[in-house]
């Protein structure tokens, strides 16, 4: 393409047998320019970035570049043109080194690059994302914010024309999302085009020059992003007659929990070196955040609290009765935990919707082991009808969104009341008014009488939706956040250090 060059995607459409994926999709890309590509989960997005990378070919309409139609048979076609992928779900070989993941990628856009050029340009680009990574270890041994990173190194050494990031900074925090944007528009400056879907809207109207909206397959809207607002781009994506709601607002806790009223009560749970000892009482009914910045033990917390990393000192005890958890068998009747890494824990790929729904309840033994399946078939039609999910029980879960499948999950949380639900960045990667419908999820687990531990990497949904926000530094609880404090000014100060908290 060059740097200076235009791609274009006309009347683009895809069908997969019955599904139609794309009906009439456009995007005109300027070389250089800072474009979002917008849309609600399972809108097509991710079909016009396969169109646009090779990975599939289109039904009809035509791809050009400088004007010229072209063809791509394959990834390496759209990579000789200069079109590089960040996926959100991931393309790196877990089993696979940091360098030798970054050496496949060049070598596959560069043939012939040498080993000693991969590792100069992967040390740059970690440098300039305040990134610390040993090249020679595994990538799945990495945290999952690393691997985000890692996957957008990955892209970048490749030294692209157009760089696409679908989701990509989805699963990172407030500073390291502000490092790769920082690195994007220096890149940007020299030349580099920058495609990304993101589904927040605070990048959105910060960073891109240019909005294309994608709906039910179609391109509804592609407009400077001079000329509109945050207000009609929410609009548009949801759709003329779609009313966003505003979110329900949150009441302050007042006196702590009493034994009577009590979900969880955590006494100095610890887990070295990445989580001090830490008491927390949650009542029922009550949903707390989990804030400060990524990687500083929230998700330590979450784990020891569920025995899936088993805390190192502490107690766990659940319900007014304080029935104590002390071992993962016992942990999994109570307390019900949400990866943020839906991939490799939590959906059963090849598995059937209804399957991935029940699974929890069937794995403790509950009563539904005694339910036929036809039966079980006809309750998740009604749960999935709660959680707003159009789909078959029997069709595999993998067919959904990445949207749908993350509400489809949560559809397990109704199959009983549970003691203490246990949400690690719920709504990573999943569009506005999904988000939406999540937290009337949340909403209701609480109103049903379940505590709820919140940990989020978007402050304003910790904010919209929690009671109480515990705000974590380098693994220990630093400050508490309620009512009047619970503001983005009171939970960034409390985030920066404990002096700042104090």
């Amino acid at each position: 393409m060059g740097a200076r060059g235009i791609i274009q995607l006309k009347g683009i459409a895809k069908s997969y047998g019955a599904v139609t994926a794309l009906r009439d999709a456009s995007l005109t890309l300027e070389g250089g320019e800072f474009h979002a590509l917008l849309g609600m989960n399972g809108s097509g997005k991710s079909t016009v970035i396969k169109v646009l990378s090779g990975v599939i070919r289109p039904d009809a309409g035509e791809i050009r570049c400088d004007g010229q139609a072209v063809a791509f048979a394959s990834p390496a076609d759209a990579r000789r043109r200069g079109i590089v992928v960040a996926y959100q779900d991931l393309s790196l070989i877990p089993t696979l080194s940091v360098l030798e993941n970054v050496v496949l990628a060049i070598q596959g856009s560069r043939p012939g690059s040498r080993l000693d050029l991969a590792r100069e340009r992967t040390l740059a680009l970690c440098r300039e994302l305040g990134l610390t990574l040993d090249l020679e270890a595994s990538v799945g041994a990495l945290p999952t914010p690393a691997r985000y990173q890692l996957e957008i190194v990955k892209a970048l050494a490749q030294e692209p024309d157009l760089l696409v990031l679908d989701e990509s900074t989805a699963a990172l925090d407030r500073n390291q999302v502000e490092a790769v944007f920082a690195l994007l528009r220096r890149l940007n400056a020299g030349g580099l085009g920058v495609l990304f879907v993101s589904h927040r809207m605070d990048e959105v109207m910060r960073l891109a020059t240019r909005v294309t909206v994608i709906r039910d397959g179609t391109t509804v809207a592609s407009v400077a992003l001079a000329e509109t607002t945050r207000e009609r781009l929410v609009a548009t994506l949801v759709g003329e007659d779609a009313q966003p709601r505003p979110a329900s607002p949150v009441t302050a806790s007042g006196p702590g929990p009493t034994d009577a009223d009590l979900a969880v009560e955590v006494r100095e749970l610890s887990r070295p070196p990445r989580l001090a000892p830490a008491t927390v009482r949650v009542r029922q009914g009550e949903i707390v955040g989990l804030g400060g910045l990524q990687g500083q033990g929230q998700r330590e917390f979450l784990r020891a609290v569920a025995w899936l990393d088993p805390p190192a000192t502490g107690q766990v005890r659940v319900g007014p009765r304080g029935i104590p958890i002390a071992g993962e068998r016992r942990a999994r009747a109570h307390v019900w935990y949400v990866s943020g890494d839906r991939g490799r824990e939590g959906v059963f790929p090849g598995r059937a919707v209804w399957e991935n729904v029940y699974a929890q309840e069937i794995g403790i033994g509950g009563p539904t082991r005694r339910i036929a399946e036809r039966d079980l078939r006809r309750r998740v039609i009604e749960l999935l009808r709660r959680v707003r999910v159009v789909a078959q029980p029997t069709q595999p879960i993998e067919t959904l969104s990445g949207g749908t499948q993350q509400k489809a999950l949560l559809g397990r949380l109704l199959t009983r009341t549970p003691e203490l639900v246990l949400l690690d960045d719920p709504t990573l990667g999943v569009d506005v008014h999904s988000r939406r419908e999540i937290h009337d999820i949340l909403r209701e687990l609480a109103s049903a009488g379940s505590g709820v531990l919140l940990f989020s990497t978007d402050d304003d949904e910790l904010l919209s939706l929690c009671h109480r926000i515990l705000v974590f530094f380098e693994g220990s609880i630093i400050h508490e956040l309620q009512g009047e404090q619970l503001t983005r000014e009171h939970l960034v100060r409390a985030t920066l250090s404990p002096q700042e908290a104090s």
